[in-house]
């Protein structure tokens, strides 16, 4: 009682929170904190837990995080493109002015910067202890010491501060050290995935086969731009820091490429880094310099380990979207083995082929080990699901409660029968009755007389159990291949004989029915007994 109250208390503070301090505390409807919080009053604990000790930091659960993920994507995915660009591409001659496309690059270096403040106040998740660790002096001290601190504050220094300079030779140096210190973000290419990876979670935008091959996709883009960057990128920082300003040896000066447009320069490169990447000796671009060389086989190296990457990521794809249809031709494989060993005639086999192939649909999974590990809860909801087609078929389903129709549904045996098995055979003792969900099968009388087919949403076998017979009186054959639920004896007694009103119908049903085919049944022996009667006068006559 204690508890419950305390339980209350805290909802109700909860609930007089201001939007902005609930943003930031754990959000119940966040998927990805079951990882720690699996319960209501756990989501509830941790929330009174962060307003206790902290009103800075942000939940890495909350909805606030969620936004900021998305924000991040667009953020790091900006500046892994721009900052390599950046440093290859912009001449000297464009110091003089502040371009809009600096001017862009300057105004990412501040986000950048709120990243940084941002991360000195965000909580981070403690996997072995399944924990989240909120304490601010905890959080900076993780930030600062692990891997992206240094590279954060280095890669986000603008470089547009040297605008404010005059012109001389050492501001193309510090330039140029700039650019180095703006690589070091790649690092940041990592985080980019992880929050491509659980926002896509959070929102269920595709399944995790898709998202993987999405990002190894985007990893190749990335991969392929910065070796793009890095062939004219590299030149120009040795050219600038250990050669002589006349020294145009370089392949960047060849053509006078150094001096062509943006986009040139940038489809030279392209062009040459694909080449390194497969493999390809491109002779129009000549290599006299060993930086040059170090870039070609460093690309070389990469493009083959890339390569090779996306060979077995296409693979593994290709494998496990087809992962069923492959154990479903090793199921079929030891079954061919098995017939050949057994020696079954041709017919029998084409039987078993087709009932495999009827069943599987080309995919072979294990029904039985599947429904044992779900609860009985989802195995009679998904039952349900299941047999939605066969209650919108069978008009006796639509008098009944739907609570009524779940009680019959959840004893229902679903059956195969290919052509001409014999489903029901006259002269057995009745012990189930049969749903037609697909195909069709044949009625016949006791001595052989078709009485009529039966088609989607019929049933049939009721008839013996509703007047209690001792033997069927009809033989039932499946004309096609036919997808029955069978709902046994027992079951049928106590689901279906229990509801009185649904009783009397099926009764008065069963009896007109049984009359039809005692009337068919006398009328087909009376014939079959004057052509036997004919038969023989005519060999008495003769």
């Amino acid at each position: 009682m204690t508890q419950q109250y305390y339980v209350r208390e805290e909802g109700e503070l909860l609930g007089r929170l201001q939007w902005y301090v609930r943003w930031r505390l754990l959000s119940a409807d966040n998927p990805l904190r079951l990882s720690c919080f699996r319960s209501n009053m756990s989501v509830r604990q941790e929330q009174i837990r962060q307003l206790r000790e902290s009103n800075l930091v942000i939940h890495p659960f909350s909805k606030f995080r969620v936004w900021y993920q998305v924000y991040l994507v667009f953020l790091y995915g900006s500046v892994l493109g721009l900052k390599p660009f950046n440093a290859a591409f912009t001449r000297s001659v464009d110091y003089d002015t502040v371009s809009f496309f600096q001017m862009y690059i300057t105004f990412l270096d501040l986000l950048c910067w709120i990243d940084i403040l941002v991360n000195f106040c965000t909580g981070f998740e403690i996997q072995e202890k399944k924990m989240i660790e909120l304490r601010i002096w905890y959080i900076s001290k993780h930030y600062m010491f692990g891997p992206y601190f240094i590279c954060d504050v280095m890669s986000s220094i603008p470089s547009a501060i040297m605008y404010s300079y005059e012109k001389h030779e050492r501001q193309q140096s510090l330039h140029g050290i700039l650019y180095i210190l703006g690589m070091f973000k790649t690092v940041r290419y990592v985080s980019l995935i992880t929050c491509l990876w659980r926002t896509a979670e959070y929102y269920n935008l595709m399944p995790k086969l898709g998202l993987f091959v999405a990002c190894t996709v985007l990893t190749s883009f990335f991969i392929v731009h910065w070796m793009t960057c890095m062939q004219f990128a590299i030149p120009r920082l040795v050219k600038r820091f250990f050669r002589e300003k006349s020294d145009r040896r370089s392949w960047i000066f060849q053509g006078n490429l150094f001096e062509k447009p943006l986009k040139q320069r940038y489809t030279h490169c392209f062009f040459r880094s694909s080449a390194q990447i497969l493999g390809v000796n491109l002779y129009i671009y000549k290599m006299e310099l060993p930086e040059e060389y170090v870039v070609t086989i460093l690309t070389f190296f990469i493009g083959k380990v890339v390569v090779a990457f996306l060979w077995v990521i296409l693979a593994v794809a290709i494998i496990n979207s087809r992962y069923m249809n492959i154990k479903f031709s090793g199921l079929i494989n030891q079954l061919e083995a098995y017939m050949i060993q057994k020696k079954l005639p041709t017919s029998l086999r084409s039987r078993i082929y087709q009932y495999f192939f009827y069943k599987y649909q080309n995919k072979y999974f294990k029904e039985e080990h599947i429904n044992s590990l779900l609860s009985d809860n989802l195995k009679n909801e998904m039952t349900l699901h299941i047999c939605q087609s066969l209650i919108k078929k069978v008009n006796l389903f639509s008098e009944m409660t739907s609570k009524e129709v779940k009680a019959i549904v959840d004893y229902l045996v679903p059956v195969i029968f290919l052509p001409n098995d014999v489903i029901i055979q006259s002269g057995t003792h009745p012990d189930a009755m049969f749903f037609i969900n697909t195909g069709t099968v044949a009625v016949y009388t006791q001595s052989g007389k078709e009485f009529c087919h039966l088609q989607d949403g019929a049933f049939f076998g009721e008839t013996d159990l509703i007047l209690k017979s001792r033997f069927r009186k009809v033989t039932i054959i499946a004309v096609e291949t036919s997808h029955l639920y069978r709902l046994d004896k027992i079951d049928f007694e106590k689901r279906l004989i229990a509801n009185k009103k649904i009783m009397a119908k099926m009764v008065k049903n069963a009896e007109h029915q049984l009359r039809k085919i005692l009337q068919v049944e006398e009328k087909y022996k009376a014939e079959l007994f004057g052509a036997a009667f004919a038969v023989s006068t005519d060999n008495v006559s003769k």
